[in-house]
């Protein structure tokens, strides 16, 4: 992502306090890591998003505390349990 789109994000985005500090934190970390990690197709998706994410809860580590970034965490690391158990039982039925 360009610099421009990340103004462009920012304007988009201002609600005028820092409820949305951690929308703009993940696509500056896009910014960061996209160049240095990127998928060779949609399968290793999980890569650029990974990095993505693990530099947005650093940033956010930075502006909200430690505390917040470790609740992040847990909460991240539950949503994805729930979504890999969701596709297993959809693999499931699909076999079917």
């Amino acid at each position: 992502m360009n610099f421009l789109k990340i103004i462009m994000t920012m304007k988009c985005l201002k609600a005028g306090d820092r409820s949305l500090a951690n929308v703009i934190a993940h696509e500056i970390a896009h910014s960061w890591t996209g160049n240095l990690v990127t998928n060779s197709n949609f399968e290793h998706f999980w890569l650029n998003e990974g990095f993505t994410v693990f530099t947005e809860r650093k940033i956010a580590g930075l502006i909200e505390g430690k505390t917040s970034r470790h609740f992040s965490a847990i909460n991240g690391w539950k949503d994805l349990k729930e979504e890999v158990c969701k596709l297993n039982l959809l693999s499931l039925i699909l076999l079917l």
